[in-house]
Protein backbone atom coordinates (compact mmCIF):
# COMPACT_ATOMS: atom_id res chain seq x y z
CA UNK A 1 0.00 0.00 0.00
CA UNK A 2 0.89 3.78 -0.50
CA UNK A 3 1.12 6.32 1.46
CA UNK A 4 -2.31 7.68 0.19
CA UNK A 5 -4.64 4.22 0.94
CA UNK A 6 -2.65 3.90 4.15
CA UNK A 7 -3.84 7.88 5.31
CA UNK A 8 -7.47 6.38 3.82
CA UNK A 9 -7.09 3.63 6.31
CA UNK A 10 -6.46 5.37 8.99
CA UNK A 11 -9.01 7.61 8.50
CA UNK A 12 -11.44 5.31 7.76
CA UNK A 13 -10.22 2.95 10.84
CA UNK A 14 -11.09 6.63 12.97
CA UNK A 15 -14.60 7.13 11.58
CA UNK A 16 -15.44 3.58 11.96
CA UNK A 17 -14.07 4.19 16.28
CA UNK A 18 -16.50 6.80 16.17
CA UNK A 19 -19.76 4.68 15.53
CA UNK A 20 -20.64 3.36 18.65
CA UNK A 21 -22.56 0.67 16.31
CA UNK A 22 -19.12 -1.33 15.57
CA UNK A 23 -17.50 -0.99 18.64
CA UNK A 24 -17.03 -4.08 20.68
CA UNK A 25 -15.15 -4.92 23.89
CA UNK A 26 -11.95 -5.52 22.30
CA UNK A 27 -12.27 -3.60 19.17
CA UNK A 28 -14.31 -3.98 16.29
CA UNK A 29 -17.45 -6.19 15.79
CA UNK A 30 -17.49 -9.17 13.66
CA UNK A 31 -18.15 -8.02 9.58
CA UNK A 32 -16.50 -4.55 10.53
CA UNK A 33 -13.67 -4.90 7.73
CA UNK A 34 -16.52 -5.47 4.75
CA UNK A 35 -17.93 -2.25 6.75
CA UNK A 36 -14.23 -0.85 6.36
CA UNK A 37 -13.94 -1.92 2.54
CA UNK A 38 -16.87 -0.05 1.61
CA UNK A 39 -15.55 3.14 3.49
CA UNK A 40 -12.34 2.41 1.61
CA UNK A 41 -14.03 2.52 -1.50
CA UNK A 42 -15.93 5.89 -0.82
CA UNK A 43 -12.66 7.45 -0.34
CA UNK A 44 -10.84 5.96 -3.15
CA UNK A 45 -13.17 4.95 -6.02
CA UNK A 46 -10.41 3.63 -8.46
CA UNK A 47 -8.68 1.07 -5.90
CA UNK A 48 -9.74 -2.56 -5.91
CA UNK A 49 -8.58 -3.11 -2.12
CA UNK A 50 -10.65 -6.59 -0.70
CA UNK A 51 -11.20 -6.83 2.77
CA UNK A 52 -9.23 -10.00 3.24
CA UNK A 53 -6.07 -10.35 2.46
CA UNK A 54 -5.56 -6.64 1.52
CA UNK A 55 -7.05 -4.50 4.36
CA UNK A 56 -7.13 -7.38 7.06
CA UNK A 57 -2.99 -7.53 6.83
CA UNK A 58 -2.42 -3.66 6.89
CA UNK A 59 -5.05 -3.06 9.65
CA UNK A 60 -2.48 -5.82 11.81
CA UNK A 61 0.56 -4.30 10.18
CA UNK A 62 -0.43 -0.84 11.03
CA UNK A 63 -1.36 -2.57 14.71
CA UNK A 64 1.97 -3.73 15.30
CA UNK A 65 3.58 -0.60 14.56
CA UNK A 66 1.32 1.34 16.62
CA UNK A 67 2.48 -1.06 19.94
CA UNK A 68 6.17 -1.35 18.84
CA UNK A 69 5.79 2.84 18.70
CA UNK A 70 4.25 3.37 22.16
CA UNK A 71 6.35 0.92 24.21
CA UNK A 72 9.48 2.94 22.71
CA UNK A 73 8.17 5.89 23.97
CA UNK A 74 6.85 4.66 27.40
CA UNK A 75 9.69 2.82 28.61
CA UNK A 76 13.09 4.84 27.23
CA UNK A 77 14.15 7.49 29.30
CA UNK A 78 15.72 10.28 27.56
CA UNK A 79 13.82 9.35 23.91
CA UNK A 80 12.37 12.13 22.65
Amino acid sequence: MDKTRDAALVDCLVELSKDSAWKSENGFRTGYLVHLKKLMAAKLPSSSLKATPHIELRCKLLKRQFHAITEMLNHSSGFG
